[in-house]
C-alpha cells in the first residue's frame, strides 16, 4: 500500500514556502505521492472557509513539485477538463514527462461547480462531459502521463 498527500494550495495556508515545506517533508518522509486540487476562481456565494483564495493552479503546481523533489509522483486531484485546451495540457504533461521522469499523474474530472463554468466561461455546463472527452483524447497521445478517470460529481 503506497500513500500520498493532500497539498493545501488554496484558502489560507497556500504559500509558496509553505508548500515547499510539505513538498519536501513529503518525500523525506517516504510518503509516495502529493496530490494538487483544481479551482481557479470561485464566486464568492460558493466559497467558504475551506474553499477561498488564492487558488494556486494544479499544473504549474505539479512542475513545481517535480522540480524541487527527486522521488515522489505529483498529481492533479481532479484536474477539470473543461476548464482547459486539451493541445496546452498534452503539452503541459509531456514537457513535465520528460523533464521529470515518469512521475506526474492527471487525475481528470468533469467538474462539479456550476458557477465556477459560469466565471471561467469554460463553456456550457451541460457539455462538461464531452468537453472532457476531448481532452482525454488529446492527452492518450502523449505517452509520458498516466490519466486517472474518476466518477462525475453530484451537481449542486
Amino acid at each position: 500500500m503506497r500513500f500520498g498527500v493532500a497539498i493545501p494550495s488554496y484558502g489560507a495556508q497556500a504559500s509558496g514556502p509553505g508548500i515547499r515545506e510539505l513538498l519536501m517533508a513529503t518525500e523525506e518522509l517516504g510518503y509516495a505521492s502529493a496530490w494538487f486540487p483544481d479551482h481557479i476562481a470561485v464566486p464568492r456565494a460558493a466559497a467558504g472557509p475551506g474553499l477561498s483564495p488564492p487558488f494556486f493552479e494544479p499544473l504549474t503546481s505539479c512542475a513545481f513539485g517535480l522540480a524541487i523533489t527527486q522521488r515522489i509522483v505529483l498529481g492533479t486531484d481532479i484536474l477539470v477538463g473543461p476548464y482547459r485546451h486539451r493541445l496546452l495540457v498534452a503539452a503541459m504533461a509531456a514537457t513535465m514527462g520528460h523533464l521529470a521522469g515518469n512521475r506526474l499523474v492527471l487525475g481528470v474530472g468533469i467538474g462539479y461547480l456550476r458557477s465556477e463554468f459560469a466565471v471561467l466561461d469554460a463553456g456550457p455546463y451541460e457539455e462538461r462531459a464531452s468537453r472532457t472527452e476531448d481532452l482525454l483524447r488529446g492527452l492518450r497521445a502523449t505517452p509520458d502521463t498516466t490519466i486517472v478517470l474518476t466518477a462525475p460529481a453530484p451537481v449542486p
